[in-house]
């Protein structure tokens, strides 16, 4: 967790918050991450328990505040939501499954050109539980049966899950995702993001500099000896040991000398001889 910066959590939209949820939450906490939520499994409400759009946008409404309450008991300081679809943009529904995913925002800005409306008025009255759209005025009045949430965008899931009709094409999950995850990541320029975090974390009185190098070694893993490995020792069978890292700041290459930290009296220079990029399991080589 602490080679990262931000985390994604993953809530499914019918079984809500759990005791693993509140469990990430209060990890994710405590290490100061940055947080997105992404409510999943929408496919279930339509294809699995037959819920009308204005069920499904019920308890999709109350998906996003248990999350909220369950992060408001760990975080008893923080007075605001800290999942907001409108005014913080980190709230993603979808189904993984199926491959599909729509933020309020984006819903918004699709509708915006179609009604002749600006997306603006319409994200804020679409995450209104109390709002609801009439086309004969072209504008938001208050609810009579159906919310707007309902109205113009889970009765077209709907539609689309009767007809069979994939929406993986029109609403792809992972550009969206993708960029929900950028937007409310640090930077990695941050340096006073990144400072607030390190000292967090450490405790130490060690000032960051973009052009100083600080690098966190997370744990230590065995993995089947490399082909370009480098190492002192003829033996080119068995396995080797590398250490799982992050670049808080500056830039690592192969050839460097760096400083292992071993206690607060003791540190010993090393040399950079291999290096790698994690890419699932497998290990890629870079300079």
């Amino acid at each position: 967790v602490r080679l990262s910066d931000g985390a994604v959590i993953v809530v499914d939209c019918v079984e809500g918050v759990c005791a693993q949820t509140i469990s990430v939450l209060r990890q994710a906490r405590s290490e100061r991450l940055r947080l997105s939520l992404f409510v999943n499994k929408l496919d279930r409400l339509f294809t699995e328990l037959n819920m009308s759009e204005e069920e499904a946008a019920m308890a999709l409404f109350r998906v996003v505040e248990q999350v909220n309450a369950a992060y408001g008991a760990i975080d008893t300081l923080s007075e605001e939501s800290l999942f907001d679809p409108i005014s913080k943009g980190n709230v993603v529904f979808g189904s993984a499954k199926d491959g599909w995913a729509f933020s309020i925002d984006q819903i918004a800005r699709m509708l915006s050109g179609k009604l002749g409306l600006d997306h603006r008025i319409l994200r804020e009255n679409l995450w209104n539980q109390s709002m609801a759209y009439d086309q004969t005025s072209n504008a938001f009045k208050q609810k009579k049966a159906k919310c707007a949430f309902a109205q113009l965008c889970l009765s077209q899931i709907s539609q689309a899950y009767k007809k069979e009709q994939p929406l993986r094409a029109s609403l792809p999950l992972a550009p969206l995702l993708f960029q929900t995850i950028i937007d409310h990541v640090p930077k990695a320029g941050d340096i006073n993001t990144l400072q607030t975090r390190f000292d967090h974390l450490y405790r130490k009185s060690i000032t960051l500099k973009p052009d100083t190098l600080i690098v966190q070694i997370a744990k230590m893993f065995a993995i089947k000896r490399p082909r370009d490995y480098i190492c002192e020792s003829d033996d080119t069978s068995g396995e080797v040991l590398l250490g799982m890292a992050r670049v808080w700041t500056g830039t690592l290459r192969i050839g460097d000398s760096v400083y292992v930290i071993v206690d607060e009296n003791k540190n010993v220079q090393l040399k950079i001889k291999n290096l790698y990029i994690l890419m699932g399991r497998d290990v890629v080589p870079v300079d």
